[in-house]
């Protein structure tokens, strides 16, 4: 195991273009923002 990771290495890991583990995170944040608020909206009434 390296001591140590390069920073293209970092850099292509977390490039949001590039990165399907990214891509997957962003997703995954952006659904849960969605239904909190929905979940806020619907309480709200």
């Amino acid at each position: 195991m390296p001591k140590f990771i390069e920073d293209e290495t970092w850099i292509s890991f977390f490039h949001p273009q590039e990165s399907t583990f990214t891509k997957s995170v962003i997703e995954i944040i952006r659904q849960v923002y969605e239904k909190q608020t929905l979940r806020a909206l619907l309480k709200e009434r």
